[in-house]
């Protein structure tokens, strides 16, 4: 891509978003409960308690041998919050000859990273690097890499994809959790007639947009993409993975559903309410009930993929990686 004013202005405003945000995975309660209820027994399946164990399981199978030297790089880590956790996870299970690299674009996010990494005694074990991923040039090799939640920022999806194929080492591991949907976080058409169905069921005083602080009495299926990087090829990351990588853990879930349990709209849910909690029950119904039929594809995956194929392959529900894209040619 050109690196013309536009995209320059939308580097501009991604780091104005994430340096001025300071807790950038505080979630509703509502999301919470929807992802221990429904999500985390699928994940389970995965052989993992939650996210944090699903990385922490994954690096450390990626490891050649238990003497070896063990790197890993995190490729969009942000303030590094998730990546913290693993470290502090990996360090107390004992494995202490770790190397683990967290590279973002913003460099005063990434100084909070470097901070807590000091507080928590982690820094020994941790570098931190300012890099424009959609540039990155890869030197070294890896046992692991992860991306998590940051590919949906990124646009040079296939040098990147091609460039983490590089970086494995024999036996490495790509594990991510991420978007999958449509561009700019919007639903397909399929989607959205149902989207805006249940919309008209909230209460008025929910359809409130939180983030955007006004009124929706109406579903505005809004483009993200436009100004920052959020959402900038999320449709994408999927099949690019499936031309490349050999998937041996895949969980996709999650779709109409979305918009209730965000950011937005999902603080006026509350899990303790009878008819808040019952409507979230029904939506993850819909949901799955669509990706069984075939009418719906999720939103959201977690993935852990070799460069070779191996003997291994998990996918819960069935729902394999292919299944879980959504043809483009039909907008």
């Amino acid at each position: 891509m050109t690196q013309n004013n536009s995209y320059e202005n939308r580097i501009q405003k991604e780091l104005e978003t994430f340096s001025n945000n300071v807790d950038v995975h505080a979630l509703p309660e509502i999301h919470q409960y929807w992802l221990t209820t429904y999500i985390n027994p699928m994940i389970r399946e995965l052989g993992a308690k939650s996210h944090l164990d699903f990385y922490c399981n994954n690096i450390e199978a990626s490891r050649p041998n238990k003497d070896d030297h063990h790197c890993v790089i995190s490729l969009g880590a942000g303030d590094c919050a998730v990546e913290l956790q693993i470290v502090e996870h990996l360090v107390r299970s004992g494995l202490t000859n770790l190397d683990f690299t967290c590279m973002d674009l913003n460099d005063s996010v990434l100084e909070r990273g470097r901070a807590q990494a000091i507080e928590k005694g982690l820094d020994q074990y941790m570098s931190f690097e300012v890099a424009n991923i959609n540039e990155w040039q890869q030197t070294e090799t890896y046992s692991s890499v992860i991306a998590h939640h940051s590919l949906h920022h990124f646009l040079e999806l296939e040098q990147i994809f091609d460039r983490i194929k590089q970086a494995l080492k024999p036996g490495g591991k790509f594990i991510t959790i991420d978007m999958i949907g449509r561009n700019g976080h919007q639903r397909w058409p399929e989607a959205l007639t149902l989207v805006e169905k249940y919309w008209h069921e909230l209460p008025l005083s929910y359809r409130f947009n939180l983030q955007l602080n006004r009124m929706e009495t109406e579903f505005s299926d809004w483009d993200c993409s436009t100004e920052g990087f959020e959402g900038i090829r999320s449709q994408d990351i999927l099949p690019l993975l499936v031309e490349r990588f050999h998937f041996e853990e895949f969980l996709a879930f999650g779709n109409v559903i979305m918009p209730f349990v965000d950011r937005s709209f999902g603080h006026h849910l509350e899990p303790t309410t009878a008819w808040d909690s019952g409507f979230i029950d029904r939506l993850h119904g819909v949901d799955e009930a669509g990706f069984k039929s075939g009418d719906l594809t999720p939103n959201m995956m977690f993935a852990a993929m070799t460069t070779n194929k191996s003997d291994k392959e998990i996918f819960v529900r069935g729902l394999s990686p292919e299944k879980s894209i959504r043809p483009v040619a039909d907008k």
